[in-house]
């Protein structure tokens, strides 16, 4: 399932810090570097957004990660700063 079904109209996720609702990620309204980094094919969240959004979007579920990987074996991952996830 992707992302985009997984998130639905969600607007806020449990941190899975905190247990407390965090709004999720917008991309329309935030920077993804302000919520998230790269560490190699793990996207690494940053803030209770970033944490809820990762977890309730499975960011980082086995698939997305072999994708990435292989992205980056053909030079396109990471992406550039302005088409980040």
């Amino acid at each position: 399932m992707s992302c985009s079904l997984r998130k639905w109209a969600k607007q806020t996720a449990p941190d899975p810090e905190t247990g407390t609702d965090a709004p999720l990620f917008s991309p329309r309204d935030q920077e993804w570097a302000d919520h998230f980094r790269w560490e190699g094919a793990v996207v690494v969240p940053l803030t209770p957004t970033g944490r809820a959004t990762a977890a309730a979007l499975a960011m980082n579920r086995p698939l997305a990660l072999a994708i990435r990987l292989e992205e980056a074996e053909r030079g396109r991952h990471p992406p550039p700063a302005s088409d980040e996830e």
